[in-house]
């Protein structure tokens, strides 16, 4: 746990103006493009994964190694044709792969709310995990739900469904969607719900916690609410993505960045923000860092280090490459209210007539967990929250700052012996049960 800054919150006295060029690549007709192309390549992808496996394993015989260079010449055509399979394959919706049993106990148009009923042991705390809507599958969080089932907690989770699966009678998904959806999965799991939110998903739990409040009892309070590594105020600290977003319209967006689902989707003719434009836009943005370990993945191929490499491939064939699309208005909506014009702590959020207040949360237990090294969700945006509910006692306001990334907030090394550990204890200490002193952490109020 951090100890207190007494310095306040600051914001930058301006934002950029909006800038009208055209991207590097427009994502009209993006999505039927790669379609096609994975499509095209399904052969090719098959035989270089075979074929690299192959070259690998031979590279290894007595009857290669008896043979200068012969062995490094086969892994580096191993690692060749490695690569030329995880650029042209096709990336399906990854399995939680949980030693628990998932049950979908509510199904709505664009989401399910599925509870994972362990194989063993106790189950405590109900816990509901909220993944980003930002083109990851929800799966992208299973170390959070083992985590906590490994911690005997109760878990269900927000199983958003990719907006090309969904048929354009059902309907749109907003922003304002996907807080209805969580009030209601609220409803279902009853008064003694926690919720732990990650990445984008923050603004929309906060808001739907605030809700609970401003509504009266028509919606269980959930006891606690953790927030991890979200961009719950862009202004306090600025990442690349933030600035750009200040620099561009919604017209422009709109204009630049959506694409239609291509058939034989379900979703045909529904617009979206697809998948793969979202990836290549990181890809653009972290282009250092991806290249960095496309390189360090190619290398340990070559040196014969199978193990650190299938570390890398499992990265990005699990989390960061599978990607899904989101409708059109939740896209917008998300870029507006949340990187554009930061609606939440301007309290210019409108939810049914109801203005959303975080200040309304007086009882809810808050816990910001956040990454040192975090370039998508900087130090502090998550913390800002903490700031905005001033009737709620320091006692249930907490902070926690990991030596993390991004990504190992909630899915590495870090999640595993520092995140959970603290968020399974900061729920069991507001459930009054004897559980890790978890200190509180007073924040001076944003000026």
């Amino acid at each position: 746990m951090q100890t207190a800054s007494s310095a306040a919150i600051k914001y930058p006295d301006t934002l950029d103006e909006d800038d009208n060029t055209p991207p590097p690549l427009s994502a009209r007709g993006l999505f039927a493009a790669h379609s096609a192309f994975t499509t095209a390549s399904l052969p090719l992808s098959m035989f270089s994964r075979t074929a690299s496996a192959m070259l690998a394993q031979i590279s290894k015989t007595s009857m290669i190694k008896a043979i200068p260079g012969a062995g490094t010449a086969m892994r580096i055509n191993a690692a060749f044709l490695e690569s030329v399979h995880m650029a042209t394959k096709h990336y399906p919706e990854p399995p939680y792969g949980l030693d628990a049993t998932d049950i979908t106990e509510l199904s709505l148009p664009f989401a399910e709310l599925r509870h994972f009923i362990p194989d063993s042991g106790t189950r405590g705390e109900p816990v509901l995990v909220v993944p980003a809507m930002a083109n990851n599958y929800p799966s992208m969080m299973r170390e959070v739900v083992r985590e906590l089932l490994e911690r005997q907690h109760d878990v269900y989770i927000a199983h958003w469904k990719g907006a090309e699966r969904v048929p354009l009678h059902k309907g749109f998904f907003s922003l304002d969607t996907y807080v209805e959806y969580l009030l209601h999965f609220l409803a279902h799991i009853g008064d003694r719900a926690n919720i732990v939110a990650v990445c984008q998903a923050g603004p929309a739990s906060l808001a739907a916690t605030a809700l609970t409040y401003q509504l009266g009892s028509q919606y269980p309070r959930p006891k606690t609410l953790a927030v991890i590594a979200s961009p719950m105020d862009t202004r306090v600290a600025t990442s690349s993505m933030n600035k750009e977003a200040r620099s561009r319209s919604v017209e422009w967006v709109d204009r630049h960045c959506l694409d239609t689902v291509p058939p034989p989707y379900p979703g045909t003719g529904r617009r979206v923000y697809s998948g793969i434009g979202q990836l290549l836009g990181l890809l653009r943005t972290g282009a250092n860092v991806h290249k960095y370990r496309g390189q360090k993945m190619f290398d340990a191929i070559v040196d014969g280090n199978l193990d650190a490499a299938e570390d890398i491939k499992k990265f990005y064939e699990d989390n960061f490459n599978p990607r899904m699309s989101t409708d059109r208005p939740f896209a917008l909506q998300t870029f507006l209210r949340v990187f554009k014009e930061h609606h939440l702590p301007q309290k210019k959020w409108t939810w049914n007539d109801t203005i959303i207040d975080p200040a309304a949360i007086d009882d809810t237990a808050l816990l910001a967990i956040e990454g040192l090294k975090d370039d998508i969700c900087p130090l502090g945006q998550t913390l800002a929250m903490l700031a905005w509910c001033p009737r709620l006692d320091s006692s249930k306001k907490h902070h926690l700052s990991c030596d993390a990334g991004h990504y190992s907030v909630f899915a590495g090394k870090e999640w595993k012996t520092s995140g959970a550990p603290t968020v399974s204890a900061f729920i069991r200490q507001q459930a009054g049960h004897a559980a890790k002193n978890i200190k509180p952490y007073p924040i001076a109020a944003p000026t």
